[in-house]
């Protein structure tokens, strides 16, 4: 019994300092969220952007997805995000957004990195017709 509680105090010492020293990779923690004021075109919104970790980084390659959602501060209606890819290799990130189950459009921000004080991008309708000027700030 003696040594199951030292191993199992081991592991979860093991754990404490992992997920003390993930924040080194990601801008968040796991599962944590950025929220950001800004602007899509001339409507202002309010964006939550959770990272979501899949896999452990001790035991193989952790994959990294966003997802959260946003609302427009005149109709108040949340909107849910999801990234379309998992983001540990690449600085680009694009959103799907949808509404009652509906896609309704994509966010591309062409130079994200988990965590950033300011992101741009673009807003695209669903079918790429229509397109808006994205920029928010993270809120501290």
């Amino acid at each position: 019994m003696k040594k199951f509680q030292i191993l199992l105090w081991l592991i979860v010492g093991l754990l404490h300092s992992y997920s003390q020293n993930c924040g080194q990779y990601y801008g968040f923690l796991n599962n944590e969220c950025g929220r950001y004021v800004g602007n899509i075109g001339n409507n202002h919104i309010k964006m939550e952007l959770c990272e979501m970790m899949a896999g452990h980084q001790m035991f193989e390659n952790p994959k990294l997805f966003i997802e959260g959602s946003y609302y427009y501060v005149k109709i108040g209606s949340r909107i849910t995000l999801r990234s379309t890819h998992y983001v540990n290799n690449t600085r680009s990130l694009e959103l799907v957004e949808t509404y009652n189950d509906e896609i309704t459009g994509y966010f591309v921000f062409p130079n994200y990195t988990c965590g950033q004080k300011l992101v741009s991008g673009t807003w695209y309708s669903p079918d790429k017709k229509r397109k808006y000027p994205v920029y928010l700030t993270l809120e501290e």
